[in-house]
């Protein structure tokens, strides 16, 4: 017996943004009529905002990554027109945090030009039971839905992440509510990147796309590791996404090439390469562009190995004291969460 309609855009939506039935049917009914089920930013900062975010959750190194573990440590997203939610457990909102805000080397201080890591002039603030990055002055925020302790207590494991206050500037700590000097002077350096005009800013879309469908190009079963980063050409931004074992190629492209819920892109064969081999994974690397504007490709890479993602044995004890020396820092501020013991965790899958 067929679905009915709502079940189908219920599971449609489900199965790339890794939301919950009820989560998904809640958030398509405050979609207004005709609306696409996975709506778009509704505004250039707020996908340019979602792009900068996509970039350097690419760019993650978890204080205490392991293999097979929760993609970019995100488990679900609920896009919407002005923002959009994403679900973090617990043990990696820190870490995620600490990746993303802003920051830069005490030694790299300058009064012409700072070196900034991170999203410039990105802040944080807490309000109806969600946490909320965003940057003063600019449309667009990221939600993470997070009791006031959780994310208070998040906020300052994340700082002390970034090591002895007296080597790193942290300029959302020296000012909480506005663009520091140093953000501004950086952002100003780099204006076809940052500037509202700029070809990276106006071309942010299909990377705001791939963010709003993330978890569904992670789907199961678990790849051993996930990598992506971002090369931005005149015709737009090239993704790269590899992941070892896991999900075939088909999976994936059935994701993308899905054309209620996917991205709006279309395959794009290399010479020599046909789309059977794309699906089945035997034609190398998969293009898949954007339709229309702005542009952008994403790139697969499928890596597949004997290994089925267990640590070594030296690995799993640097793992272990990186582990420990985190949890040190979690009970300093009291971020004390739920987590399978260490032995366990270095030898899952």
């Amino acid at each position: 017996m067929p679905l009915t309609l709502p079940h189908r855009l219920v599971a449609g939506r489900t199965a790339q943004t890794g939301e919950r039935p009820q989560q998904a049917l809640d958030e398509l009914r405050l979609l207004s009529h005709g609306a696409p089920p996975i709506p778009d930013a509704a505004t250039p900062d707020q996908a340019f905002l979602e792009a900068l975010f996509l970039e350097r959750l690419g760019r993650w190194n978890p204080d205490r990554w392991r293999p097979c573990m929760q993609p970019f440590g995100i488990r679900s997203v609920s896009p919407r027109p002005h923002e959009i939610a994403v679900r973090v457990p617990a043990e990696f909102l820190p870490d995620i945090i600490h990746t993303v805000m802003p920051c830069w080397a005490v030694d790299d201080d300058s009064p012409d030009y700072t070196e900034v890591h991170g999203i410039p002039g990105l802040r944080a603030r807490y309000e109806h039971g969600r946490g909320f990055l965003y940057r003063p002055g600019f449309d667009g925020r990221i939600a993470f839905p997070a009791t006031p302790g959780l994310w208070r207590k998040a906020i300052k494991v994340a700082a002390d992440l970034y090591g002895p206050g007296d080597q790193v500037r942290i300029p959302w700590q020296l000012s909480p509510h506005d663009w520091h000097a140093g953000e501004v002077r950086f952002t100003e350096a780099w204006p076809r990147t940052f500037s509202p005009a700029g070809s990276s800013y106006l071309g942010s879309g299909f990377e705001s796309r791939i963010l709003r469908r993330l978890p569904g190009l992670c789907q199961l079963p678990r790849a051993n590791w996930h990598d992506l980063w971002v090369n931005h050409y005149s015709d737009g931004p090239d993704i790269q996404f590899e992941w070892q074992n896991g999900p075939a190629h088909g999976a994936v492209l059935e994701r993308l090439l899905d054309p209620l819920f996917g991205p709006g892109a279309e395959l794009e064969l290399q010479p020599g390469q046909s789309a059977e081999d794309c699906y089945s994974g035997t034609g190398g690397n998969v293009t898949v562009r954007a339709i229309g504007r702005p542009g952008g490709t994403i790139v697969l890479r499928r890596g597949l190995s004997p290994n089925d993602g267990r640590l070594s044995e030296i690995a799993g004890e640097i793992w272990a004291q990186r582990c420990a020396e985190r949890e040190a820092l979690e009970t300093k501020h009291g971020y004390r969460i739920g987590r399978r013991p260490m032995a366990e965790l270095a030898g899952t899958q």
